[in-house]
């Protein structure tokens, strides 16, 4: 049995064959050097590096824009007392939210991925796996302190990180990661819900391109 020690995140284990990365899942270190009979894995994660524009990126910024939009119009159709002209506009919008939202969780796992090294820090960060980050969102109730956890909490890791390799790159937004946990609970307010949805829309812009910057910067 060898003795392999990952440099990124703190994980050692053992294996009987040549390991070819970091055991720990989600970290995707190299091995690269061996010293006094260990086997040290200590390059960070490959970033993901898009080719060209981000298709991805804008495809979802666009359908988020467009949603606020519809659901900007069905408040106002709401305050106008047009019950039946809110109900068709909040259909339609729902429509283009759920591919932004869709298309914004999958850039937020794979951030989650790079960031799993965070664990190493030492800082006391609720770490958890990009599966269960992502997937405790759908639990129902339990969901409400989860926003928290999987956006913002994914702000602050990444914060951690840019601080520990002293990234050039502008501070990823913890405040906006926190607002949208608020508006995601105060959708259950009457009235005040139509408000909170039109600003998840744009919150969301914000969070898919911090996490797109996670991403392509976090090394």
């Amino acid at each position: 049995m060898k003795n392999y020690v990952c440099k990124s995140c703190g994980h050692t284990w053992q294996s009987a064959s040549p390991a070819l990365e970091c055991a720990k899942f989600g970290c995707g270190s190299r091995l690269v050097t061996e010293t006094a009979g260990a086997f040290y894995i200590e390059n960070s994660p490959p970033s993901f590096t898009a080719s060209g524009p981000d298709g991805a990126l804008l495809g979802a910024k666009i359908c988020l824009w467009v949603a606020a939009a519809f659901f900007i119009l069905a408040g106002l159709c709401l305050f106008g007392e047009s019950a039946p002209m809110f109900l068709v506009l909040l259909l339609v919008g729902s429509m283009p939210f759920m591919v932004g939202f869709i298309l914004c969780l999958v850039r937020m796992h794979r951030a989650w991925q790079v960031v799993q090294p965070a664990t190493g820090l030492g800082r006391g960060l609720n770490i958890p796996t990009p599966g269960q980050a992502i997937g405790f969102l759908f639990i129902p109730f339990y969901n409400f302190y989860w926003f928290f956890v999987a956006y913002a909490g994914l702000m602050k890791a990444a914060n951690a990180l840019r601080e520990d390799r002293h990234v050039p790159t502008a501070p990823f937004s913890e405040g906006a990661a926190t607002f949208y946990g608020v508006c995601c609970i105060l959708c259950l307010v009457p009235v005040l819900n139509i408000i909170a949805v039109v600003a998840i829309c744009f919150l969301l812009v914000r969070i898919i391109s911090d996490a797109t910057r996670i991403v392509n910067t976090i090394r």
